[in-house]
């Protein structure tokens, strides 16, 4: 949306006034994400209801978990059960970002403990994944972004083992972390002749936001990623570095793709 003069904005009808609101609105949280992060304030306030709903991602195990951390953090010196479901001030902020961030990393750290087949594929993807929604909603200019576009198509296919090929290999990750809850599925698109999968989209669980960084309301926009890059974090995953290979990636689709043109760090 192009920068609009203040004198200009009486010259708007209801309707546009309503667009614009809405796209302040959606800037907000970034603003505080990047405020916090030029002013290296790492106590991001992750609290209140709708954090707590966000969340959880519209999944009541996680709202449950969520509100067991917060429980579990909330100290009382008898009848703990009783003085918190009567309490009747708010919870602090400090206790409730404490438990949400403990619930982020013990949904992370599940992941090990799942005994899955990908667990270490699983485990990094989640880690670089992190770091770059993390990076792109700390720009105002990206900060939609982060429903993840991996088209492949355009991915080689090379054997990583004698059975499977790369191809095979990222959608069977991709697929298991969509059931193990730790990615959400957008959509599918399929090839008109053989019915393959031709493309993915996909953003990480919204309960993760605390431990990385980003908004807690999740991304609204797509961004689209090399598939190379998805399928390297799949291939070699104990040779991935996150944060390097999330800064990496946004320079790759600042270069490669023509709507990540604001993409400019």
């Amino acid at each position: 949306m192009p920068q609009i003069p203040f004198g200009a904005l009486s010259s708007l009808s209801k309707l546009e006034l309503r667009r614009l609101a809405a796209y302040l609105r959606r800037k907000q949280r970034s603003a505080l994400i990047a405020m916090c992060h030029k002013f290296r304030v790492r106590s991001v306030p992750y609290a209140g209801l709708n954090v707590v709903f966000g969340l959880s991602d519209g999944c009541i195990r996680d709202y449950l978990e969520i509100m067991g951390e917060i429980y579990d953090v909330y100290s009382a010196p008898t009848n703990k059960l009783r003085s918190f479901y009567r309490r009747r001030s708010p919870l602090g902020i400090d206790l409730q970002r404490q438990a949400v961030v403990r619930a982020a990393n013990s949904k992370f750290a599940g992941i090990k403990n799942s005994g899955d087949t990908y667990f270490a594929e699983l485990s990094k993807l989640v880690d670089s994944l992190g770091a770059l929604t993390a990076l792109l909603h700390r720009d105002v200019r990206t900060t939609e972004r982060g429903v993840f576009v991996v088209d492949l198509a355009n991915l080689r296919k090379s054997g990583v083992s004698p059975t499977q090929d790369t191809r095979s290999l990222v959608v069977e990750v991709l697929s298991r972390g969509e059931a193990d809850g730790l990615l959400r599925g957008e959509a599918v698109n399929v090839g008109p002749d053989d019915g393959s999968i031709q493309q993915i989209r996909f953003r990480l669980h919204r309960r993760f936001a605390p431990k990385y960084g980003f908004s807690f309301r999740g991304p609204y926009e797509p961004a689209f990623l090399p598939p190379d890059m998805v399928a390297e974090i799949c291939s070699a995953p104990t040779v991935t570095d996150p944060k390097l290979w999330a800064a990496m990636a946004v320079d790759k689709m600042t270069i490669s793709d023509p709507m990540q043109e604001e993409l400019t760090f």
